[in-house]
């Protein structure tokens, strides 16, 4: 009796928290022209003739939506219910929308709806999680999952706190998981901050925190590029597999692959490590190893070998020194900061 009373908790339980998931996942329109009788029979088309007139928030997160044109409707197979919904948000024109109202009962466009719809009228959408702002032509949204994705060219910007640089990324795409606090910039990603910028495949920014994530592939390493303060020299170039930014202190981190180190080429100074903190402030670059030494050379320094390499690029000096721990944290697993 008493197992399967526990048995019956968990599964309320459970059932508890998928349905306070779903809650938190409703779309709630703000403002908008409606072009339907009843949002409770669905499907709904709304417009506005100001560019971002249509406004869109999902209950209880921080994530808002504007456009000038929405569609909401029912997920294939399914009845159009609160919580089960798909969302089509952005340049979308009467095109996208006259096939379903010619489908569905209650849907009426007038001619006033005809002449405010046509696709010149349409603009991208925006969407923002927190300090993040990104932009792009369309956006699908399932409140069953909670997941979205913004289809590019994406354009964004974290926000900056006062005293930083803002950290700008182009991309592909853009997927975001509202029961997750981190978003996701995919495919042919572009990223710049102060004089600091680079191409990956991957870039991954956390809500509440100052660290963006960037990965490479196999195939291609992030390449990152610092620009000189003297315009006749070449920038500092950095390759990895991962890159960790500090966003709040313009600090990154390099991080090589298993049998693969990260690597720098600062006009002929040159180094790997599996590890390279670099600031882009001060100038200085830390080179860190485990156990095979680090290398870097300099036509003035010559080479040098050590668990632990200091780099000062703003007088091409090359230090070995003791083992030091970084002062910032990167949001590594087991960090001990």
């Amino acid at each position: 009796m008493e197992k399967r009373f526990v048995l019956v908790w968990l599964l309320l339980s459970l059932a508890l928290a998928q349905e306070g998931e779903v809650e938190n996942r409703i779309l709630r329109v703000q403002a908008g022209i409606q072009i339907q009788v009843s949002v409770s029979e669905g499907p709904a088309a709304f417009y506005s003739l100001e560019p971002d007139g249509v406004v869109i928030t999902i209950e209880n997160t921080r994530t808002r939506i504007t456009a000038n044109r929405a569609l909401i409707l029912a997920a294939p197979g399914q009845r159009f219910e609160e919580g089960s919904r798909l969302a089509r948000i952005g340049r979308l024109s009467l095109e996208d929308i006259q096939p379903i109202a010619d489908n569905v009962d209650g849907l009426f466009i007038t001619q006033r709806d005809v002449e405010n719809l046509s696709p010149e009228g349409a603009v991208d959408v925006s969407l923002v999680r927190d300090r993040l702002t990104a932009t792009g032509p369309l956006l699908d949204y399932s409140e069953a999952t909670g997941e979205g994705v913004l289809y590019g060219p994406v354009q964004a910007v974290q926000t900056p706190r006062e005293g930083e640089e803002p950290l700008l990324i182009q991309s592909e795409r853009i997927e975001f998981d509202v029961d997750e606090e981190f978003t996701v910039a995919m495919g042919d990603v572009r990223f710049a901050q102060g004089r600091v910028s680079g191409e990956s495949e991957r870039a991954e920014v956390t809500q509440g925190t100052d660290v963006a994530v960037l990965d490479g592939t196999e195939q291609e390493r992030i390449a990152v590029a610092r620009s000189s303060s003297d315009p006749e020299e070449e920038p500092l170039r950095l390759a990895a597999d991962q890159l960790r930014i500090r966003t709040d202190v313009r600090v990154t981190l390099a991080l090589g692959a298993p049998g693969r180190r990260a690597s720098f080429d600062d006009n002929g100074t040159t180094g790997e490590a599996e590890s390279i903190e670099f600031d882009d402030t001060t100038g200085v670059a830390i080179l860190r190893c485990e156990v095979d030494p680090c290398m870097a050379s300099s036509p003035e320094s010559g080479t040098v070998q050590a668990l632990e390499i200091l780099y000062d690029s703003e007088n091409d000096i090359l230090i070995a020194q003791g083992r030091t721990r970084s002062q910032f944290s990167f949001g590594l697993e087991g960090e001990e900061r």
